[in-house]
């Protein structure tokens, strides 16, 4: 989930609602409308991933804001872990940090973090995560302008955990123009296939604002195709 800087002007919201981050007082829908909407897709695509699937897979959340190193649990900060049992209250739990995104960092976090066999990863089922990321077009932060090589290094280090990372936006691309909805799209699957020259290869899936029964279906077709 994100839990940045680029969700809800959570910094303007500061100053407005005189409370700092995590907003103990003040975290509402009302307040942060963008941020209960993905607690909501979460926990509708966990459902609709249960009843497409055999049930033989492990699901956690993880919010990322700010510098993430699990090892020292400096901004780690996970909801569960794949080896406990998930259970959609826990939603109303997680806090909005507010704090600068950083992606390469998010990525290593989550795999380093999450892919453990202490935290319960197996060796034989495969690991995806699942990278819920505004528009990448109007955020100062999410513009992705890597080259190969960074987008390529991602892979070997950041990645090395995981099998296929998905791309979830935050951020309805369906109002957008035609043309900026490909470029939106073209940086999704750029950052999700790892390379520029990505072909055939699909990784964004949805955005939180649409049934998320399509976008676990989409999910599945493309863990189908292997």
């Amino acid at each position: 989930m994100d839990s940045t800087t680029e969700t809800d002007q959570c910094v303007l919201k500061e100053l407005l609602l005189e409370e700092s981050a995590p907003f103990p007082n003040s975290l509402i829908r009302q307040n942060f409308p963008n941020f209960f909407a993905q607690k909501d897709f979460v926990a509708n695509f966990h459902d609709s991933w249960s009843s497409l699937t055999s049930g033989d897979y492990r699901f956690a959340v993880l919010a990322h804001s700010g510098a993430c190193l699990p090892s020292s649990s400096s901004n780690f900060y996970p909801l569960n872990f794949l080896n406990e049992v998930w259970n959609r209250n826990m939603l109303d739990l997680m806090p909005m940090f507010c704090d600068l995104p950083y992606l390469p960092n998010i990525l290593t976090c989550a795999g380093d973090g999450m892919f453990t066999a202490p935290r319960g990863d197996r060796v034989m089922n495969p690991n995806c995560i699942i990278l819920m990321m505004p528009n990448p077009l109007s955020t100062q932060f999410y513009d992705i302008k890597y080259t190969e090589k960074v987008l390529s290094d991602m892979k070997t280090n950041a990645l090395q955990n995981v099998d296929k990372l998905f791309i979830v936006s935050t951020y309805n691309i369906d109002t957008l123009s035609v043309l900026d909805r490909d470029a939106v799209e073209y940086r999704y699957n750029a950052l999700g296939c790892n390379t520029y020259g990505f072909g055939s290869c699909t990784r964004y899936i949805g955005h939180i604002y649409e049934p998320p029964s399509r976008v676990a279906e989409r999910m599945l077709s493309i863990m189908i195709q292997g």
